[in-house]
Formats: structure tokens, sequence, C-alpha cells
């Protein structure tokens, strides 16, 4: 195989991202299938697969007829809402199974069949919800529309470039906006639900997988610049669940019929979880300065 410093003075933007864009297409629809019959990960994946082309075709959209990419962009954010909730529930599950590791008598016992059984309701009707999405006549004629775009992509004169040429720019200013987010997050203590967090993981999520579609162009620089936003990702993915599992242990309190055993059980799972969460924020903190090197980002200059 040619290394990327070959490559990115062989290949125009368009003829390397071209095959990119069409892997990403097709993985959907896989995990699409795959969704429909209820396997494992199906909903994790299909999300993934839905944030990835929305990160490339956001981020590449000045390679692009921008009116249809964004008409693409947009579409992709509400089927990745639509099919969230299941997502959701699978992590607060694992969540709420690792919390009842330590928890052996018969009250805890309980407490987590009747909190399992909660999950079960809550992930049955996510479920039918998520295909219901799928098999609306609004989400077929988007997935043509997406396979339209992937075959014959609308490039701009800007693609025909070399590679490197016409990707740096793009890749530079990828990394900026996620600069400016981690800056905005440091600045002062994050609460839980703090919109700059969310903001911030989005930012990594678009910064990750472009840089990771690009490691073929820019080689090591681009791969530790991937795995610098994944690690904010990660961070702030693992907030968000246990953020998750505590709004979800508040609602079983109110519609749960416990015992004063039970629910004295619960209030300390709550009390667990939110020194979980405390203890995330540090692991955030450390994750969005490390993002923040110089020698991650003086190559780009």
């Amino acid at each position: 195989m040619a290394q990327p410093d070959v490559m990115r003075h062989e290949l125009t933007a368009a003829e390397l991202l071209a095959p990119v864009l069409r892997s990403q297409v097709d993985d959907l629809r896989h995990w699409e299938a795959q969704l429909r019959e209820q396997r494992p990960e199906a909903i994790h994946q299909f999300r993934v697969a839905t944030r990835r082309l929305r990160s490339g075709l956001a981020g590449f959209e000045p390679l692009f007829d921008d009116r249809a990419s964004r008409t693409l962009v947009n579409d992709l954010r509400r089927s990745a809402s639509a099919i969230g909730d299941g997502r959701d529930v699978q992590a607060v599950r694992d969540r709420v199974d690792a919390l009842f590791i330590d928890e052996a008598d018969a009250t805890s016992s309980r407490l987590h069949v009747l909190l399992a059984q909660r999950l079960d309701q809550i992930g049955g009707e996510s479920w039918k919800r998520s295909v219901d999405h799928l098999n609306h006549s609004d989400y077929d004629d988007f997935t043509r529309r997406l396979e339209r775009f992937a075959d014959m992509p609308p490039w701009l004169p800007a693609a025909d470039l070399p590679a490197d040429e016409a990707l740096l720019p793009i890749l530079r200013s990828e990394w900026s906006r996620f600069r400016k987010c981690v800056q905005q997050a440091l600045a002062e203590p994050a609460s839980p639900d703090d919109e700059r967090l969310h903001q911030t993981r989005k930012a990594s999520k678009r910064a990750r997988y472009v840089a990771e579609s690009l490691v073929i162009v820019f080689g090591r620089k681009a791969k530790r610049m991937g795995k610098a936003s994944k690690r904010v990702q990660v961070a702030l993915g693992n907030h968000q669940d246990s953020t998750l599992v505590r709004e979800f242990l508040i609602d079983a309190r109110r519609h749960l019929a416990l015992d004063e055993d039970a629910a004295q059980t619960l209030a300390r799972l709550q009390e667990r979880e939110a020194s979980h969460l405390s203890a995330l924020r540090v692991d955030i903190e450390q994750n969005l300065r490390g993002t923040d090197r110089v020698s991650l980002r003086a190559w780009m200059r």
C-alpha cells in the first residue's frame, strides 16, 4: 500500500473522499438492516454511522454543493435522534448492572429486577419508535437521496485540487473549531447538564471523524489528532451516560412502588452515581487540556 506522503501527491480530494463516503453510506445501510432485526449493538453502530456521515458531510462541506450536503446532514440528525433512545437505554442498563455488582442482599436483588423490567419496557417502546421511523416514507426518500449523493457527489472545483492542498485548510478549521469549544468548556466549572459540554462533545466527534478520514493523507499527525479528540468524546460520553443513569434512578423512584428498604437502597445507588459523576469531571478536564497541546496542531501552520 502506498504511504500517506505518496498518496497525497497522487490523489485529488474528490478521489480520496469518494470511496470513504461510499463506504460510510454502505455501513449505515448495513446497521439499519441489523437494527430492524434487533441485533446486539445495532442501535449504537447505526448512530455511529450517522455521526461519521454527518461529520464528513459537514466538515468537508467546502468541497460540496452545500445545499445538498446540508439537507442530508439535517436528515441524518433526525434519524440519529429518532434512534437515540435505544442507545440511551442500553447505556443505562449497563451502568445500572454495574451498580448492583456489590449488592448481594435480597432487597437489592428485588430492586434490580424492578429496574430491569422498567428498562425493558422503555427499551421495547424505543425499538418500536425506531422501526416506525425506518419504515416511514420520509426515511426511504432520505436514503435514496443519500445513495445518489454517494454515487455522484456534487463536487465543487476545489475538490479537484491535490488532496493535501484542498484538505489541510479543512482539517485546520475543524481543529480550531474544536479547540474553541474546549477552551469555552474549561473557562468555568461545568454543571452536569452544561450546554458547553454538549457542544464540546459534538465538536469532538466531528474533529475525530474528519481527522480519521485524513490519516491516509497526513499520516500519524492526523492519527494523533483523531485519538486526542476520541479521548474527549469518550470522556464526555461517559459523563452523559452517568447523567442519564441519574435521571433514570430519579424517574424510577417516582414511578415504581418501592417499600422502605428498596427506597433506601435506591437512594444509596443514587449517591454512588453522584460520586461517580464527580469523578468523571476530573477525567474530562484532563482530556480537554490534552487536546490543546501545541504539538498536535503546530504542523498545520
